[in-house]
């Protein structure tokens, strides 16, 4: 039977960022072999593509506060997702307290899904020291006992009676770990020159480049979007790896 739009299950997946929201959105589309705004769509700030077929919504923690400003129920919306919740600042954690609020004052149907890939910590619940009888994280150094960041979700969500806990292992990849010599800057001197921080990221990456497999790619982090511009003119000045391309990528890139 056919379904009505006021009758489909609708979720909202949130994002930590613009950039995060429009991909994520796209990649669904793609999976889906639709034109993006069909069943899967995104709104972020001063961006919109949905439609009234839109089942899938991908947002960021701002684009959603201003739809609970607007309809604090959420009416038309089963699930709302929160993804990448260990990047957590002052929207996200509003958008949570909000929807839990929600959830036991007016839609106890509506369900809240927080996702993660560190925020509970290693797999037998430790994130910082060792986990006691009582689930409580006692701190090696002076014996303190505090909840986990983990524990203390659960507990908000409704605690073990109304919060189940999924873990999907994913794929595994071996990883080698090879640190910088004795003669590299050391951390300090990296973060007060910037000149000093690029040049030292561009040996590191075309170090990389020499030792990576056969068609292997590098991902490098810098500090902000100006450390990350001046080291692709770092690298592309070089010209040491001419048939290698070189990309920037921070939030406030425009659309391509």
């Amino acid at each position: 039977s056919t379904t009505t739009s006021s009758s489909k299950k609708k979720v909202i997946v949130v994002e930590p960022r613009r950039v995060a929201a429009r991909s994520a959105a796209q990649r669904m589309a793609n999976l889906l072999k639709e034109p993006l705004g069909t069943s899967v769509g995104y709104a972020i700030r001063g961006e919109s593509k949905q439609s009234s077929n839109t089942s899938v919504l991908v947002v960021t923690d701002g684009v959603l506060l201003n739809m609970l400003r607007k309809d604090p129920e959420l009416t038309g919306y089963d699930r709302v997702i929160l993804d990448e919740f260990h990047e957590r600042g002052i929207g996200s954690d509003t958008v949570l307290a909000l929807l839990r609020e929600v959830q036991l004052n007016y839609r106890e149907e509506i369900q809240i899904v927080v996702m993660s890939a560190t925020l509970l910590g290693s797999a037998d619940g430790q994130d910082a020291g060792y986990e006691d009888d009582d689930d409580d994280v006692v701190d090696g150094n002076n014996g303190d006992v505090e909840e986990t960041t983990g524990i203390k979700l659960k507990r908000v969500l409704g605690g073990e009676a109304s919060c189940n806990v999924l873990q999907s292992e994913g794929r595994q990849f071996p990883i080698t770990i090879q640190h910088a010599g004795r003669a590299s800057p050391r951390h300090a001197a990296l973060f007060r020159d910037t000149k000093l921080l690029v040049s030292a990221m561009a040996d590191a990456i075309e170090e990389g480049l020499m030792n990576a497999p056969e068609k292997g790619d590098i991902l490098a982090f810098l500090p902000g979007q100006r450390e990350i511009n001046r080291a692709v003119r770092e690298l592309e000045s070089r010209g040491t790896f001419r048939d290698v391309d070189v990309f920037p990528l921070y939030g406030a890139l425009p659309k391509a």
